[in-house]
Parts: structure tokens; C-alpha cells; sequence
């Protein structure tokens, strides 16, 4: 729902949607609950974040010097500097297509290699939604738990016949 200005249905739909997940956090560890906290404010921007710019448009400064920061992350190992970092950026938020879905896919592998198999999911749903042609790179496809992942949000993409 990037860039849908209904705000209130995508409120609505965002917060559902995270109310299974985050129910009776009380029970859960810590790491549960933060990751529900951090899930519930990345749906509830997206829905006020304004749609891409067009693929012609050059990224900003800014975007670029986000999208370094998000990779560096990513090299060190520092997975949930990674997933706040792309959560949270308006920077990326507005950035032109290739730059949000690079920036979201090194989110996805953080959600994955951190063991979020559902949120890792929703993160490649989420590139799929913004660029429906994207494909993993060859060497990242046969990825032990983002490849199967990624397929299946592929699959999950595709309609029914």
C-alpha cells in the first residue's frame, strides 16, 4: 500500500493485519514484541509515504547516502540497523523504484538471516508490489532461506488460473 493517500483504509488494513501477529505480546520475549513494535510503525508509514517518483527521476543525495548507510549495515552484520534504517528513511521512502527495492530486499535478507520468515516475506511482497518484474540475482536465488522465501512470495503474487 506505499503511497496510498485512503490513510484510513490503510490504517486500518495495516493494524489488522499486525493484530494477530503482535496479540497477547505480554507473553511473548522481547525480541517478539520489538519486532511487532517495529512491523506495526513500517505498515503504519507506508501508508503515508508518498507514491515513488518516476523511474526517470535521478535518486536525491539523501537517497544515496541512505541506501550506502543500509548497505554498510547490512556488510557488518548489523541486521536490525538494517530493518529500522529502511522502516524509517523518508529518504528511501521517496527514492525512485531502484533504490527503494535495493534498499527493501537488504531489509528482506535481514528479516530472513535474523529468522523473520514472515516479515521477510512481506518485504519481498512489498518489492514485488513496486516493481512486479524483479527477480533475485542468480547467486542470491539459491539462498538457503531467502531463495524458498522469495519463491514464495512470487507465487503468492501470481494469479490464479
Amino acid at each position: 500500500m506505499i503511497g496510498d493517500t485512503s490513510g484510513q483504509r490503510c490504517t486500518y488494513a495495516a493494524y489488522s493485519q499486525l493484530e494477530h501477529l503482535c496479540s497477547h505480546h505480554e507473553n511473548r520475549p522481547r525480541a517478539i514484541r520489538s519486532v511487532c513494535a517495529i512491523s506495526l510503525v513500517m505498515a503504519l508509514a507506508a501508508c503515508a509515504l508518498p507514491a515513488a517518483q518516476p523511474q526517470s527521476s535521478p535518486p536525491s543525495q539523501a537517497a544515496l547516502d541512505a541506501l550506502q548507510r543500509v548497505r554498510e549495515q547490512y556488510q557488518a552484520g548489523r541486521y536490525g540497523e538494517v530493518i529500522r534504517g529502511v522502516a524509517t528513511s523518508a529518504d528511501l521512502a521517496g527514492a525512485p523504484v531502484g533504490v527503494q527495492v535495493e534498499a527493501i530486499k537488504l531489509q528482506a535478507f535481514s528479516y530472513c538471516v535474523s529468522n523473520y520468515r514472515k516479515l521477510c516475506e512481506d518485504s519481498f511482497l512489498r518489492i514485488l508490489q513496486i516493481d512486479p518484474t524483479f527477480e533475485l540475482a542468480p547467486n542470491e536465488q539459491g539462498h538457503p532461506q531467502w531463495g524458498p522465501v522469495f519463491r514464495s512470495a512470487k507465487t503468492a503474487m501470481t494469479p490464479a488460473k
